[in-house]
């Protein structure tokens, strides 16, 4: 027995030896020799790990104890056993190649620990060589016991059962070890999905993970009450995170380069993509994918096109100063740090208040100006600088001016970046994250969010404006409200759920509605997760939370909405699109804003109170109708002297005249209106085109024209009244050098005449409507009767609460919408 426990011995210190020799011999290839020691306590990785240990996040591996496992005694580790430990984390890193995370090494580090307790409370042993399988599962046990996920201790045991092997493959141990996972857990969503959803009551969702229509309001509103660079730069980031879905750490690794831009080239989908407002090129986002998706470019919605591209414009102006110092100390090969308003300082002594905006910014806290020049001089003694002033001028009892040296300075900022991230040479201001095997290297100044240290404190008493950092999750959870016990940004401007309760929200929620989104679309699990940068499509179902009762409530709600709508005799937008197809008109109209911008841009309707809603719908949205009944019904409740003038004198003939029928049939022969973006044609432009080249646009006659009263009309006369007065001004100084330009100032004066005329019959038409708010509770608002039924759906706790049920209620109105159509047609 002796003479087999010495050859367990003998094989656990040759192993150790030899893994010991491998990590001097790799620190030297990095060139990190004395950053590291094998018998320090504790391995850092992440930000201030050095060598391989270099990776994105942060954490550290603690070989020393037990403190703060779940389940376990607070134990000193043996320093035999301790060996044994790093010497395994070695073995898993270099003996097989594997790029592990640091978050990998933590799980292996903290099975090793568990049976280092179990070891010593069953046995009272320390060394591994006593280790044996019912240790290996009385650990599994214990981890099972006292954790409240049970698919997370099945990876731990799946990682005790690799362990155990290399044990065995050693002889470390006195006895073979062969062990199983006995608490397998394997894709449990499937399992538990149809047991939480009969405990779910009738009301209840699987939405915690969603973003409710409330929250987004506030990210919105947020948009326009930041004041700070920080604060701008937060909100742009969590408006990225909704459009793309991105991970966390994938938007973190964004660079300022990353949109990959490519022209359209077929012909008609540029021509489609213009007369829909859209770019003429697909533009992209290229990203490191985590999770095994390696490089890879995001393709953008057309629509989210402009929002991105202004979200890249925004933050890099916004970190331009950041850059630019970043930028200065790496030509300095850092070695100076000192921004040119200091360096150029023909003295070595600097005062604090000096500081203010260069090195320091701030608010002081409650003590104002006083305060903030305190936290200066904290901050050069605090986080283990230690660095005092060099001299103190007493001006009066209360006032004293603090100097420090330019190589104080200097050495302070370097110091900040020391004390907080990996800082040995080749690596200053440098992101590293370990992906599929590689490991990719980040420079600063090359990221997109980045900010100062301290920027996203919500007091703001000092930001340390000379140490710019990427973004980190910790201050960007505790903005969201993720940090129970910090405040949010939410609170920060009294801002909370429908409820009156807490938001809180993390990174990943934004991923979790996208892929709900497409989970309601029906998109393939395939297409999913191509889409989400994701390689296992089986993971697509923990980001779905479409439960039945969610579908049940959201289908409730677009019912009653279409019953409501039906019941008030209101045809649906649906039905009150054009039947003229763009892309048939002969000559394009002016490619302005849309008809609907005013709406979208102002909240704000033009309602006549002598028309019914339908009709001021279609006069605000220029949609007249889809049928000639339609758009005839539409022409007789809006005919006026301003609108169709010479129709109405002659349909009103027709009805003095008693002849009701008649005059129902000259409605229906001229019951054809092609929205413009000024009034709109009575011409069927659709099918032989203008052969006028729109001139009325322009202003100059034309009898197919008429004003449609569109609010937004008045805005465009007088824009183009003030352009044409400027035409007939310069045209004027042209005749009196040449004459040829006499038919175009004729020409010019008449659109002038005309379009004042247009002007003045648009003033008297706004006399007798009035502009409405469609989110107010005017009487007037045709919208009104809606937000009674959400109210009335609020108190029966029907109302749609996330994106994701408005999503569903505009999937299912769309597809009821195709429906009719093939229905049609077939």
């Amino acid at each position: 027995m002796i003479f087999n426990m010495q050859i367990q011995l003998d094989n656990l210190k040759k192993f150790i030896l030899k893994q010991k020799e491998i990590f001097e011999l790799k620190l030297a290839e990095y060139g990190c020799e004395g950053m590291i020691s094998w018998y320090d306590p504790q391995w850092f990785f992440g930000e201030k790990g050095v060598a391989w240990f270099r990776q994105g996040g942060a954490g550290n591996l603690n070989f020393a104890s037990t403190y703060k496992m779940n389940g376990l005694e607070k134990l000193e580790v043996n320093c035999q056993y301790i060996e044994f430990m790093k010497a395994i984390i070695i073995s898993e890193i270099f003996t097989k190649n594997m790029s592990l995370s640091g978050i990998a090494l933590d799980k292996r580090l903290n099975v090793l620990k568990r049976w280092y307790h179990e070891l010593f409370i069953l046995t009272s042993q320390t060394s591994p060589i006593y280790l044996t399988a019912d240790i290996v599962y009385s650990a599994m046990k214990r981890h099972y016991d006292n954790s409240s996920s049970k698919s997370n201790v099945s990876d731990y045991c799946d990682i005790a059962v690799l362990l155990a092997r290399i044990l065995r493959t050693q002889n470390f141990t006195l006895t073979n070890i062969e062990c199983i996972n006995k608490y397998p857990c394997r894709n449990p969503t499937h399992n538990t999905k149809k047991r939480k959803l009969a405990e779910m009551t009738g009301e209840h969702t699987d939405d915690e993970k969603l973003i409710t229509i409330r929250t987004f309001m506030h990210i919105v509103e947020m948009i326009y009450l930041a004041k700070t660079d920080a604060e701008k730069v937060f909100l742009n980031f969590m408006m990225l995170l909704i459009v793309t879905g991105f991970r966390f750490r994938e938007a973190q690794c964004l660079t300022i380069d990353a949109l990959v831009k490519r022209e359209i080239i077929d012909l008609d989908k540029i021509e489609h993509a213009r007369s829909n407002g859209l770019p003429i090129y697909h533009l992209g986002i290229r990203y490191l994918g985590a999770k095994k998706a390696g490089w890879r470019i995001h393709w953008l919605a057309p629509s989210t096109i402009p929002l991105v591209e202004s979200i890249f414009n925004a933050v890099k102006e916004l970190t331009s100063d950041s850059r630019k110092r970043l930028n200065n100390y790496r030509k300095s090969s850092f070695m100076n740090y000192l921004p040119p308003p200091l360096l150029d300082l023909d003295r070595d002594l600097i005062e604090v208040s000096e500081l203010e905006n260069i090195i320091f910014q701030g608010s002081g806290g409650i003590r104002g100006n006083g305060g903030f020049r305190r936290s200066i001089i904290s901050s050069f003694k605090n986080h283990g600088i230690g660095m005092q002033p060099v001299h103190i001028e007493e001006i009066n009892k209360v006032d004293k001016h603090f100097f420090f040296t330019k190589q104080q300075v200097n050495q302070f900022i370097k110091s900040r970046y020391e004390k907080l991230k990996a800082f040995q040479v080749g690596d200053e201001c440098s992101m590293m994250i370990k992906e599929s095997g590689q490991s990719h290297k980040f420079l600063y100044e090359d990221l997109l969010f980045i900010a100062p240290i301290g920027s996203f404190a919500l007091n703001k008493n000092l930001i340390i404006l000379s140490n710019p950092v990427p973004v980190d999750s910790a201050n960007i959870l505790a903005w969201l409200g993720a940090e129970p016990n910090r405040k949010s940004f939410f609170e920060m401007l009294g801002m909370t759920e429908d409820d009156g309760s807490r938001i809180s929200m993390g990174t990943h929620f934004p991923r979790h509605n996208i892929n709900t989104f497409l989970a309601i679309a029906e998109v393939t699990d395939h297409l999913q997760a191509m889409l989400m940068g994701r390689m296992d499509i089986t993971q697509n179902i923990h980001y779905q939370h479409v439960a039945e009762s969610q579908s049940f409530r959201a289908a409730s709600l677009s019912t009653m909405m279409l019953e409501d709508r039906s019941n008030k005799n209101q045809t649906g937008i649906d039905h009150q699109l054009s039947i003229y197809r763009r892309e048939n008109i002969s000559v394009q109209a002016p490619d302005l804003n849309h008809s609907n911008s005013f709406l979208k841009e102002t909240g704000m309707m033009l309602i006549d109170l002598t028309v019914n809603i339908e009709t001021n719908f279609k006069t605000n949205l220029q949609t007249y109708g889809q049928t000639n009944k339609e758009v005839a019904n539409y022409i007789t409740s809006t005919i006026s002297d301003s609108f169709l003038p010479e129709l109405k004198a002659a349909h009103a003939a027709l009805i003095t005249s008693q002849k009701d029928k008649e005059a129902s049939e000259l409605i229906s022969r001229h019951a054809l209106l092609h929205p413009l973006e000024l009034g709109c044609c009575t011409r069927d432009i659709g099918r032989w085109g203008c052969p006028f080249a729109m001139k009325c646009q322009s202003g100059l006659p034309c009898g197919y024209f008429t004003l449609s009263g569109h609010p937004k009309e008045i805005f465009i006369i007088r824009k183009q009244i003030a352009q044409r007065e400027i035409d007939i001004k310069k045209l004027e100084e042209l005749v009196d050098e040449d004459p040829g330009y006499t038919s175009a100032l004729n020409e010019a004066k008449e659109s002038l005449l005309i379009l004042e005329e247009f002007e003045k019959n648009t003033f008297v038409s706004l006399r007798d409507k009035k502009f409405i708010s469609i989110l107010s509770h005017n009487e007037a608002n045709p919208l009104l009767p809606i937000f009674k039924r959400i109210e009335t759906q609020m108190a029966i706790g029907k109302t749609p609460n996330t994106l994701a049920d408005l999503f569903f209620i505009e999937h299912k109105r769309k597809k009821a919408q195709q429906a009719r159509m093939d229905t049609n047609n077939g």
